[in-house]
């Protein structure tokens, strides 16, 4: 990145600061500070009643941006006129950013957050409580794939979004226990209703290992998808057509078409995708 992209994401993170957290002088401060004296140490995030920290890093904060500056999964519509207390499956959940939001929107939900990386379930785990969502929100420190027992696991770095079973980014290699998707639907009793992945990669095992027949219930997916060889995005959206859901919208990374957002809906329910 060159001296003015870096200036230019500086100025972009500090104005997305400004305009979404509610201590934002606190953090710009924090962070100026950190790196004055070149010490690693936490950012902690408020949104309302929500408390997100974790360690100080581009990569680190990275999705908690996403979630609340950016509004990448398009939270509006995924939690669009669901009923009674909707079930949620968040893999990949990171530091909670996702879960938390998606909470934050629809108190009446219960979700279960998975987060493979010892390391960044705790902070998981943490931020859960410390935003008073623990009635709401389980965590499970487990990776979720095609298997049931441990797995190998890429950790990069302290809460990197980078960490995958498939060591496509390097990292040191850990052993993680693992559940499939059967599983991760059945703690939710059967019965769930909207599922976010991002799991750099690993979404392609978990998903067509699985029964289509236990999607029958979700009405909204939203998942990304990465470069993975032997694989193709087109492998997703069959699959999920097999299970009654539909693409409602896909956004390729600028750069690699082969990379990139879905979005998947059980007919109309949610209506059309916001740009």
């Amino acid at each position: 990145m060159s001296t003015l992209e870096r200036l230019r994401h500086t100025g972009l993170r500090a104005r997305q600061t400004m305009a979404h957290f509610d201590n934002p002088f606190e953090l710009l401060g924090t962070a100026a500070w950190g790196k004055l004296r070149g010490r690693d140490c936490d950012l902690v995030f408020h949104n309302g009643d929500l408390v997100v920290a974790t360690p100080m890093s581009r990569g680190a904060v990275f999705p908690i941006y996403e979630v609340f500056a950016q509004d990448t999964y398009r939270l509006d519509w995924l939690t669009r006129g669901l009923r009674g207390r909707p079930h949620v499956l968040d893999i990949g959940a990171h530091v909670g950013s996702f879960s938390l939001a998606f909470a934050q929107r629809v108190p009446d939900c219960s979700a279960a957050a998975y987060e493979a990386s010892p390391t960044t379930s705790a902070y998981l785990r943490r931020n859960v409580e410390s935003s008073g969502a623990a009635h709401r929100v389980t965590c499970h420190a487990e990776a979720v794939s095609d298997a049931t027992g441990v797995v190998e696991f890429a950790d990069n770095a302290a809460c990197s979004p980078l960490n995958a079973l498939s060591g496509r980014y390097g990292g040191t290699m850990i052993r993680v226990p693992s559940v499939t998707m059967e599983t991760a639907f059945r703690r939710l009793g059967g019965q769930v209703d909207v599922v976010k992945i991002d799991a750099e990669g690993a979404e392609y095992a978990m998903v067509l290992s699985s029964d289509p027949d236990l999607w029958r219930t979700v009405s909204r997916v939203v998942l990304e998808y990465h470069e993975v060889d032997g694989h193709d995005a087109r492998e997703l959206i069959d699959f999920f057509a097999q299970a009654g859901l539909h693409v409602a919208a896909q956004e390729p990374m600028v750069g690699n078409p082969n990379e990139g957002l879905l979005w998947f809906s059980a007919g109309s329910v949610a209506g059309p995708l916001p740009t």
